[in-house]
C-alpha cells in the first residue's frame, strides 16, 4: 500500500528542501538589516525560521501544480546556482568593504532570477532527475574549478576568485544543459562522478 505514495512523498521532500533554501536565504537577507553592527544576529534566526516555515508549507503549492520531482529539481537547481552566481557577483563588483549584506542581497536577487528561469524551463518538463544531477555536478565542478584556478593565478585582487568561479559555474551549467538531453544519466552515477571529482580535486 505504501509503494504508490513514495514518488509523491519524495516530491514533497525535494520541494521542501529547495523551498527552505530559497526562502531561508531571503529571510537571512532581510534579517541581516536588523542590526547594523552584527548582521548575523538577525540573519541567522530569521533565515532559519523562514526556511523551516517554507519547507513545511510551500510544497503544497507544488502539489497543486502537479509538478513531478524532476520539475521541482529543475527549478530548485536553477535557484541555487543563480544564488551562487549572484552572491559571487556582488562580491566581485565591490572591491573594498564588501559586507555580508552585499553578498546576501546579490545571492537573493540571483536566486530569484534563477528560480524564475528554472520555473520556465521546468514547465516544459524536458529534464529528468538524472539530467538535473548532471547539470548540478558540472556547475559545481565549474565553481570549484574556478576558485582553484584562482589559487594558481594568484591575482592581485581577491575579487578575481569570484569572477573565475562565476565563469566556471556558468560554463558548467551551459555544458550540462546541452549535454543532459543527449545522455542517459542517473542521479546515482552523477553522485559517483561528483565524489571522484571531489577526491581528485582534493
Amino acid at each position: 500500500d505504501s509503494a504508490p505514495e513514495q514518488p509523491a512523498r519524495l516530491n514533497r521532500i525535494t520541494a521542501g528542501v529547495h523551498s527552505a533554501l530559497y526562502v531561508g536565504l531571503l529571510g537571512a537577507t532581510v534579517g541581516a538589516f536588523f542590526d547594523e553592527e552584527t548582521p548575523a544576529g538577525g540573519a541567522v534566526p530569521v533565515g532559519i525560521a523562514a526556511g523551516l516555515a517554507a519547507g513545511l508549507y510551500v510544497p503544497r503549492m507544488f502539489d497543486r501544480l502537479k509538478w513531478n520531482d524532476a520539475q521541482v529539481r529543475t527549478m530548485g537547481a536553477a535557484s541555487v546556482w543563480g544564488g551562487v552566481i549572484g552572491g559571487l557577483f556582488a562580491d566581485s563588483v565591490k572591491k573594498e568593504d564588501t559586507s555580508a549584506r552585499h553578498v546576501l542581497v546579490g545571492a537573493s536577487i540571483g536566486a530569484t532570477l534563477g528560480g524564475l528561469g528554472g520555473a520556465a524551463i521546468a514547465r516544459k518538463n524536458q529534464f529528468t532527475k538524472g539530467d538535473v544531477a548532471l547539470v548540478d555536478t558540472l556547475a559545481g565542478i565549474g565553481a570549484v574549478g574556478g576558485l582553484t584556478l584562482g589559487m594558481l593565478m594568484q591575482p592581485a585582487e581577491t575579487e578575481a576568485y569570484s569572477v573565475n568561479s562565476i565563469i566556471g559555474t556558468i560554463g558548467g551549467t551551459i555544458i550540462g544543459m546541452v549535454a543532459a538531453p543527449q545522455t542517459n544519466t542517473t542521479q546515482r552515477r552523477m553522485l559517483r562522478v561528483a565524489g571522484v571529482a571531489a577526491l581528485g580535486g582534493a
